[in-house]
């Protein structure tokens, strides 16, 4: 067996076939000490070694392969191995945050912990791609092997050197984990791909935003949603850490760690069914089947509803590619929120216990795949702890299905024949588009049939307003639809994110002063903003009408408008001359009286506005001029639509009315009329609080916010009604 020495004080390995790192190695492995004063501590204890005082480690000599059989990585001639030392009582060696729980390292007292990391680099190749000893790392990359162990702190620092050289573990094989001591513990750590799967429901959510309101009431001939069981096989591909504890008794802590602040990808391809594999039910099947009510929906139905074989395969390939970015965009939120160092996966392994089915997971496991390991199942002698995976799935449960302008078909396969379903790959939400806002927004949507987050946006600003007034012209029915805003930004910094957090005050689910713990640092990476809310006909009717049924007067519009902007933008130091608008009646009056540009310029630079706001701020006050025009419009069309109904008498079939159905009509024509001049600010957030301001703060709210090591989830009465779509899909 190859030999592993410390040149010039006397270290070496004996030659000990149970050692881990020396079965590994293809030759002999020769160290120096670096310059730096630790040869003059040799000699003293564990608990007198001032290591950062010392300074210097362990310099390579001479290069060295490691592999099973070949050579898969080096540990290169001239690399430094770093040496740690902790020998205070009740030092942290590794966190919990770091380990994961029940595996935090702390010196207990008489005890000193020392580490050494070796650095090598992994060969390409053929032996490369078939080795176990590559842990799923990229062919040609870097890898870091580390190694940490508990002695008395009574042991000289030399002997001490020697026994972390001889008992050094590799965490290649089960053999090299039952060589871990408690509280020991060994990792490795590069980039690559590890595989993982995970299952569960996802309740789908139909959410249908009418684009024109017909003339006549029609039922939607779609459900409200279903429970839909899902497998997912997914590869998080990035740097990453394969860590494995000793816990005694031969049990181990096995667990999968995100490198903090690398970029990663996640990839997802899912199917239906909880127990299915990749080639289990389509998922685009189940998905549709919970919109129609039916198990599932296949070729053979949609070719009977009248779809081509051509207008089948883009229907079922943009259901499934949505489906799998939702998941994915849900599970790259999970990776991204772990705090430092955090558990991706975490597994307690008693090595006793495995039979031949765990032990194949636990060995696939350390190769890089984390399939068997993640599947659903009881495995023996394995104890899952924690899955960031599962707790992602559980957390982001909701599909929702955004059906634009079904309100013109009887039913759903009507829409599909000749519409088009599109996708945004930021947050996987799937867009159905009846034909004609297809064709209108054409230029919106690529040849992937993705549209981009900002075009969706602008899409829930335009349909948003027909939606809601369809809905309270309904009357007490149980149609219920969801206003949302979905946000990502690959990098941003603190204040940046605290705009997200504005969203989550402004809707009642935080309170201003909680933002600033929550924001520890300057920058940002991978910040996603959902913000949902959601209306039943009740709650639609609140915002436009009186309890009385006349329509709310314009200033209530207005005022909600005002204080939707002081809202987001009341606690921001930039942008507070914009939240002036909301809060300076005097202001807002002026501008509102001037009628002119010129005149609201004027008006602000009486009142001492910066010249750098005043466009900005002109531009807010024309948004919520507008808003509340609009929504007083509406209101008045409603109010009418209220009376006709009353006032009939009974028995007169009222949609068949020629009065009412003008009615409706002059209420479809606004709708138009206000919908071709959305203002852009309605597709912010701002349209969104100012249409639950409206409400009386009475929608039901939910905001989530993740980015790298924060993780944001708040609602009211949300979980609620989702539970209870889930439960009716069950």
């Amino acid at each position: 067996m190859p030999e592993i020495r410390i040149d010039g004080i006397g270290i070496a390995t004996p030659d000990d076939p149970d050692a881990s790192l020396g079965r590994y190695l293809l030759r002999n492995l020769p160290l120096a000490l670096a310059p730096g004063g630790l040869e003059a501590m040799l000699d003293r204890p564990l608990s007198e070694v001032d290591l950062a005082a010392a300074r210097g480690g362990l310099v390579v000599q001479d290069s060295a392969d490691a592999g099973n059989g070949a050579a898969e990585w080096t540990i290169s001639a001239g690399a430094n191995a770093e040496i740690g030392i902790w020998n205070r009582a009740a030092d942290t060696v590794l966190a919990s945050e770091q380990f994961g729980p029940k595996t935090e390292l702390k010196v207990p007292a008489n005890r000193a912990f020392v580490g050494l990391s070796f650095r090598g680099r992994l060969a390409t190749g053929p032996a490369v791609d078939r080795g176990d000893l590559t842990f799923g790392f990229s062919a040609g990359g870097s890898l870091e092997v580390s190694y940490y162990t508990p002695m008395a702190a009574s042991t000289p620092l030399r002997k001490a050197l020697e026994n972390v050289l001889r008992e050094f573990v590799v965490p290649g094989d089960l053999e090299d984990l039952a060589k871990l001591g408690p509280k020991s513990a060994a990792s490795v750590r590069g980039s690559g791909r590890v595989e993982f799967r995970v299952s569960g429901s996802v309740a789908t959510v139909v959410n249908p935003l009418a684009v024109e309101i017909p003339v006549v009431s029609r039922p939607l001939g779609v459900t409200a949603g279903a429970s839909v069981a899902v497998s997912v096989g997914a590869a998080f591909v990035g740097e990453y850490e394969i860590r494995v504890v000793g816990l005694g008794g031969r049990r181990v802590s096995l667990g999968l760690y995100r490198a903090s602040g690398g970029s990663f990808d996640v990839s997802v391809a899912a199917s239906a069914g909880a127990s299915g594999g990749i080639g289990g039910m389509d998922i685009s099947g189940a998905i549709l089947g919970a919109v129609v009510g039916r198990p599932e929906v296949d070729r053979d139905l949609l070719r009977d509803a009248g779809l081509s074989e051509g207008r089948i395969d883009d229907l079922r390939d943009t259901v499934r590619e949505a489906a799998n970015h939702k998941l994915a965009a849900s599970l790259e939120a999970g990776f991204a929120s772990l705090r430092t160092s955090g558990p991706a996966f975490l597994f307690t392994v008693d090595l006793e216990a495995l039979d031949a089915e765990s032990s194949r997971a636990v060995r696939e496991a350390l190769d890089g795949d984390f399939g068997a390991l993640t599947a659903d199942g009881e495995l023996t002698g394995v104890r899952m702890e924690r899955s960031i995976a599962h707790e992602s799935l559980r957390e982001s449960n909701r599909l929702r299905i955004n059906l634009f302008g079904i309100f013109n078909h009887e039913s759903l396969f009507a829409m599909l024949r000749k519409g088009k379903e599109v996708y945004d790959p930021s947050s996987g939400e799937i867009l159905f588009l009846d034909e004609v806002t297809a064709r209108r927004r054409s230029a919106w949507i690529d040849n992937t049939r993705r549209i981009s987050t900002e075009r969706v946006a602008r899409l829930m600003a335009d349909t948003m307003l027909i939606a809601l007034s369809h809905t309270a012209a309904a009357g007490e029915t149980e149609m219920e639809i969801e206003h949302w805003y979905f946000e990502y930004q690959r990098r941003t910094n603190a204040a940046g994110v605290k705009d997200d957090f504005d969203a989550a005050v402004a809707l009642e689910l935080s309170q201003p002063g909680e933002v600033t713990s929550l924001l520890p640092r300057e920058r940002f990476n991978r910040v996603t903003l959902l913000a949902e809310t959601r209306y039943d006909a009740s709650l639609a009717r609140r915002v436009f009408l009186r309890p009385s049924g006349s329509a709310r007067p314009r200033a209530d519009f207005e005022d909600a408008g005002r204080h939707a902007l002081l809202l987001l933008e009341g606690g921001d130091e930039a942008d507070s001359g914009r939240a002036q608008l909301g809060s300076d009646d005097v202001l807002y009056r002026a501008i509102a009286n001037v009628g002119s540009h010129q005149g609201a310029v004027a008006a602000m630079k009486a009142r001492g506005v910066a010249a750098g706001l005043q466009e900005a701020m002109y531009t807010d006050y024309l948004a919520i001029a507008w808003w509340a025009d609009a929504m007083r419009t509406l209101a008045e069309d409603l109010a009418e639509l209220d009376r006709f109904r009353n006032e009939a008498p009974d028995g007169l079939p009222v949609d068949a009315a020629n009065a009412y159905r003008k009615l409706r009509k002059r209420l479809q024509d606004h709708l138009g009329d206000v919908v071709s001049r959305t203002k852009p600010l309605f597709g912010e957030p701002w349209g969104l609080v100012a249409m639950f301001v409206a409400s009386g703060g009475k929608a039901p709210a939910h905001v989530r916010i993740t980015a790298e090591g924060l993780r944001y989830d708040r609602s009211r009465d949300w979980e609620r009604a989702a539970a209870a779509v889930a439960g009716a899909g069950g």
